[in-house]
């Protein structure tokens, strides 16, 4: 767990679990009783797991992400990154896992395969009915985009769904072709997808942010930089027990039972503050590793057109 990662005291042990438990989204999560904390914990022990050389180690992790994904759909994005390791056999038997984690249970209750489409039809109608207002318990990209609409009174809709594709497409790219990315910076995008995409995503999904905190805190690789306290501000304004107050602050939701708050806006800045950065460098480092490929690509074609001279004036002689 964490103390394995971080490399900790029992002592230091004791108080960064005891921080985490305390923290906003896992204070909202306990209270809610939402089984989004076995979600997280599955998914925690398969990207502890997934990259292991153990064959029961990987089976493991499959079958810890078949359970994240089958009880939450969204943390099925992780498995990207046997993608980004270019390992399509394992990207397949990740598949058949989720697949059977994610549709043996129904073998169980009465019905069973048929009621996939119910399935199917309650997550289409959850989305339509909360995915209206309670501004002030929901962190993703649909609720920025509706305070600003209230806020602004306008409808611009149509520009933040291209905005929303650019995003999630920017995103993946970064994933899958940033090589020198550090790790925790991938799970942040995979996290921030998890969090921002789905049209309603409450306080609590906020926990699959505590994979990459926990992965940043153990970064050992690289010496700190002015960016690792940045980082370290915006994962404590993500995390700390930021007081709700019961009043709408911007006086803009007066008729919802969870109006806009200044913690709201505070996390859900902060976690979108957080992805702009780590696309910033992300874009930054693909095009760096682009030149480089170039400039290589020139000096072996210098050398290749050298050789040829080099050979025709030889015969010719």
């Amino acid at each position: 767990g964490i103390k394995s990662i971080l490399n900790l005291s029992k002592i230091e042990n004791f108080y960064y679990t005891l921080i985490i438990l305390c923290s906003q989204p896992v204070l909202w999560c306990l209270q809610r009783g939402n089984s989004v904390l076995l979600s997280v914990v599955s998914l925690f022990l398969f990207v502890i797991l997934y990259d292991s050389d153990s064959k029961t180690h990987q089976r493991i992790a499959y079958i810890m992400l078949g359970i994240s994904a089958a009880i939450k759909i969204y943390p099925a994005i992780y498995g990207i990154l046997y993608i980004r390791k270019s390992d399509w056999k394992q990207t397949a038997k990740c598949i058949l896992y989720g697949v059977l984690c994610f549709f043996l249970p129904f073998l169980f209750f009465e019905g069973g395969f048929s009621n996939v489409p119910k399935l199917i039809s309650n997550i289409i109608n959850c989305s339509n009915e909360f995915g209206l207002n309670r501004y002030g318990v929901k962190h993703n990209l649909k609720n920025l985009y509706n305070i600003i609409n209230t806020w602004l009174g306008t409808d611009l809709n149509y520009m933040f769904t291209v905005l929303t594709v650019v995003i999630v497409f920017i995103s993946i790219a970064i994933i899958l072709a940033s090589k020198n990315l550090e790790i925790w910076k991938i799970y942040t995008l995979l996290s921030a997808l998890i969090i921002l995409i789905p049209s309603f995503s409450y306080t609590y999904n906020l926990t699959y942010m505590l994979i990459p905190l926990v992965a940043f805190l153990g970064n050992k690789n690289k010496t700190p930089s002015k960016w690792n306290y940045i980082y370290s501000i915006l994962f404590v304004l993500l995390f700390a027990p930021i007081i709700q107050s019961s009043d709408d602050l911007l006086g803009i939701t007066q008729l919802d039972n969870y109006p806009l708050t200044f913690g709201t806006i505070v996390q859900n800045i902060a976690l979108v503050g957080m992805i702009i950065l780590i696309c910033t460098e992300g874009c930054h480092d693909i095009y760096k590793s682009i030149k480089k490929q170039n400039k290589r690509d020139r000096i072996l074609h210098r050398r290749f057109f050298k050789r040829v001279g080099q050979h025709n004036s030889s015969s010719s002689s």
